[in-house]
């Protein structure tokens, strides 16, 4: 899926890591608007592919589309080019809120922690911790409750970082 704008407030942005030159490699792409960890094995920013790693390497909302870790320009990727890599590329951003894609079935309370949910995209948040992950990576801060999100609902999140101490932080 196309990336796409999902900021719906800004509150308060920060970053943990504001610069990601040297942070990303082919394992790193993602859209705009997805959610991104550090990967403390790899040492590089790649989307989440488990709700664990998540909820204790969070580092927030993609503010721009990436290639094999390089930024995508406006016509195209810049992914084959050989200066590329030291281009500059802006780290994502908590502390707002985002509209994200709910899990298909799950109910949202205003005011309601919400966990990744990989499996339904980089955008994904459940309503309740999978066995594997028991860290949020944000609160829902909709106007009313979504009862049984239908499939591809987005709602809107308060989205924190839990990197580096695994505790959320807005």
């Amino acid at each position: 899926m196309a990336g796409k704008n999902t900021e719906v407030k800004i509150i308060s942005p920060k970053q943990v890591l504001p610069d990601l030159r040297g942070y990303t490699d082919s394992r790193s792409d993602w859209s705009q608007g997805d959610y991104l960890i550090f990967d403390t094995v790899n040492t590089i920013v790649r989307p989440a592919t488990g709700e664990a790693e998540a909820g204790l390497y969070g580092l927030g909302i993609a503010t721009q589309d990436a290639e094999n870790g390089i930024p995508v320009g406006p016509y195209g990727s810049l992914a084959t080019a050989a200066a590329a890599t030291s281009i500059a590329m802006n780290g994502p951003i908590y502390g707002n809120t985002f509209k994200m894609v709910a899990k298909t079935g799950d109910t949202f309370y205003k005011g309601q922690p919400v966990y990744a949910h990989p499996s339904t995209g980089n955008r994904g948040v459940a309503a309740t911790a999978a066995a594997t992950a028991t860290a949020p990576v944000g609160v829902y801060v909709g106007p009313i409750t979504v009862s049984s999100a239908a499939a591809g609902t987005e709602i809107e999140c308060l989205i924190g970082s839990a990197y580096p101490t695994s505790v959320l932080k807005f």
